[in-house]
């Protein structure tokens, strides 16, 4: 049997003039300036998302509602993409190309990008995918932070081969994604 969860979400649009970020609990994406803290309760067999469009970037704001809906519609109709059923590298591989195909040809939107973490439950299993510098963390009942997935950066390539050290600070460049 499922369980049912009780989940709240909220958003608020920061210093940018548009909200470029997009949210998706459970069947609904949001995109608004600001979201009061909502909560619904879903069955343990959803799919939770956040796409942070890339500022620097044309269009973001399209580029992340964009690649929520388009992550939504595939974990849904493909669940045979991946061993266990549940999302998988292949559904953010499949969403970046979708994104491509529906900009290249809208001159303004040429190079719309966004960073995206996703995680899906059912029952008690979880999957989490992450693309740019977007991150999934788990609340641990001893009240302590676990860190799920990594930044897809410069820096963190660099931390990761040993050739920075964690904390430390460097230019400003080695924050520029590697992947989004």
């Amino acid at each position: 049997s499922l369980a049912r969860l009780r989940v709240a979400c909220c958003m608020h649009r920061g210093q940018c003039t548009t909200q470029q970020d997009a949210i998706h609990v459970a069947g609904t994406t949001y995109q608004r300036s600001n979201l009061l803290p909502t909560q619904t309760e879903v069955y343990s067999d959803a799919l939770f998302a956040v796409a942070d469009g890339v500022a620097a970037s044309p269009t973001a704001a399209r580029a992340s509602r964009l690649a929520l809906r388009t992550l939504a519609d595939l974990v849904g109709k493909h669940a045979d993409w991946s061993y266990d059923g549940l999302i998988g590298a292949r559904h953010v591989r499949a969403t970046q190309q979708a994104l491509c195909d529906a900009l290249v040809n809208k001159r303004l939107a040429v190079g719309a990008s966004t960073s995206m973490v996703a995680a899906q439950i059912r029952g008690h299993q979880l999957a989490v995918v992450n693309s740019g510098d977007s991150r999934a963390y788990r609340l641990c009942a001893n009240h302590g932070i676990e860190r799920l997935s990594h930044d897809h950066s410069e820096r963190q390539r660099l931390v990761a081969s040993g050739e920075m050290q964690e904390g430390r600070s460097y230019a400003s460049i080695y924050d520029a994604l590697s992947d989004c």
